[in-house]
């Protein structure tokens, strides 16, 4: 198929209309470290806090969905997908969702992803700097300094649902392969979301 690639960026869309629900407030312990949802080693949370709870505005529900900077929720359908495709590349933790006024919201169960896979698949040389020359592969700062990444085909083959390695950081950005692409769009699973398509060598 023409243009179809074998990895996207699963891109979260910020600015949804208004009729669709969207996240203004998320009550979690504070204690809890969100950011590991986004930049940990792929590892199962041991200990989740309980009630996480978000409030939300509008009505239509959506099948993504950003809660905070690192807390991202899917619905039902999305883990029932991702389950069947991507088997132990993600954990779903529970979240409830309110209304402002404290009402539950009953039309969609939504879980929070905590992505696990965490793949090596960065070609360095042909990705996409901030500088002319690629940054030393130790350098810290190389994951801010990615502007296009390129992966290995090989790879990324049979991942279907990942995070990757840069300098021994990893990515805080979600990979798809085309098969769950195509399985997200089959079962119309695509509101809140873009795909952006990644170049493979």
């Amino acid at each position: 198929m023409k243009n179809d690639h074998l990895v996207y960026w699963l891109v979260y869309d910020g600015y949804l209309k208004d009729y669709f629900i969207n996240v203004r407030n998320v009550e979690i312990d504070p204690i809890f470290n969100q950011t590991l949802l986004s930049y940990g080693r792929g590892k199962l949370f041991n200990i989740w806090p309980e009630n996480v709870r978000a409030y939300i505005i509008g009505e239509r529900p959506v099948n993504f969905l950003m809660c905070t900077g690192h807390i991202k929720a899917v619905s039902d359908n999305v883990k029932n997908i991702i389950e069947k495709i991507a088997k132990g590349a993600a954990e779903f933790l529970p979240i409830q969702f309110y209304y402002e006024d404290g009402r539950p919201y009953t039309k969609m169960t939504y879980w929070v992803c905590n992505t696990l896979a965490i793949v090596d698949a960065l070609d360095w040389d042909k990705t996409v700097w901030t500088e002319t020359t690629p940054p030393n592969r130790e350098d810290p700062d190389a994951l801010l300094m990615v502007i296009k990444p390129r992966m290995y085909a090989n790879k990324v083959a049979n991942n279907h649902f990942f995070r990757i390695l840069i300098s021994n950081w990893v990515s805080p950005k979600v990979y798809v392969s085309r098969e769950l692409k195509r399985a997200f769009e089959f079962e119309k699973c695509t509101v809140g979301i873009e795909f952006t398509p990644i170049i493979t060598t």
